[in-house]
């Protein structure tokens, strides 16, 4: 399995161009693409609906949209008619294999004063089945002020991850009187889980540990069953290596439950990619180990 997350600001690159094709592009080989900062309907993005156009370039796939910013954006059109519309931000997932179930959850959030801006966040889950194994997938974007703000949010995730068996997915239960509720079966919560984002920290900020664990002065990072690793340093990198939003540091990651450490083969940042301010994040695995 090859995976992306990148976090698109919206299609404009460095080069303050907006291009979506370009980011489109950029993404094509992935069979799991896990993007942040899609939109729809904004002045700045000519009031494209992106997750169409996404969506549209990537026919043979499936995909769902988590709008965690969503406001009024209706209008009267040249002939006076009342056209409904939302303007949209938020995470996308897209696999070339059926989303089984999806869940969005509204992250914990805190309102903040001027001259600062803050939006809503969430969260993103969908189970797949990729060559005979269920996976949960996790997709978000934390907050960007502070870790004070992260805290909650980090926690909330953890929490959503640690309970999918205990709450379910998107139905549990059983209803034989209407099976409609139940078709396409029962629903498995693996142990197997990819989370994606744009964290908004680095390794040595607070919110690293949170996900995967504390650091020790004598042994390094010490890595337990409850929470997750990185990707990155199980390929082979070191926590303070890589750049994926120049100058900020490593920001984008794929962290992965420990029943997953032995998948994972490679991973890399494409450094070569203008077509946001961040860089894709590629994960290979292999998911017959």
């Amino acid at each position: 399995m090859k995976l992306v997350s990148f976090n698109i600001q919206y299609g404009v690159g460095q080069d303050g161009v907006y291009n979506l094709d370009r980011t489109i592009a950029s993404l094509e080989g992935a069979d799991i693409i896990m993007l942040q900062e899609v939109e729809c309907h904004w002045e700045r993005t000519n009031y494209d609906d992106q997750i169409a156009l996404i969506a549209g370039a990537f026919p043979d796939y499936f995909w769902a949209y988590g709008a965690h910013y969503d406001m009024d954006a209706s209008y009267l059109d040249d002939a006076s008619r009342f056209v409904q519309r939302r303007r949209q931000h938020g995470d996308m997932i897209l696999s070339r294999v059926p989303l089984i179930s999806v869940r969005t959850l509204a992250l914990p959030d805190t309102a903040v004063l001027s001259p600062h801006f803050n939006m809503h966040r969430g969260l993103q889950e969908a189970l797949i089945e990729w060559q005979g194994r269920f996976i949960r997938l996790y997709n978000t974007h934390l907050n960007h002020l502070c870790p004070e703000l992260q805290a909650p949010q980090i926690k909330a995730i953890m929490n959503f991850i640690h309970d999918a068996k205990t709450s379910g997915l998107a139905w549990s239960g059983d209803f034989p009187s209407d099976p409609n509720w139940m078709e396409g079966g029962k629903l498995t919560v693996p142990d197997d889980v990819i989370l994606t984002g744009d964290m908004n920290f680095c390794y040595c900020d607070p919110g690293y540990s949170d996900f995967t664990g504390p650091i020790s002065r004598d042994y390094g990072r010490i890595y337990t069953e409850k929470h997750l690793m990185d990707s990155w340093t199980v390929a082979g990198h070191s926590e303070d290596e890589g750049d994926s939003c120049p100058p900020f540091g490593r920001l984008d990651y794929c962290f992965i439950s420990p029943s997953l450490r032995n998948s994972v083969t490679n991973s890399w940042l494409d450094e070569n990619n203008i077509a946001s301010d961040h860089y894709p994040y590629w994960v290979e695995l292999d998911l017959s180990v």
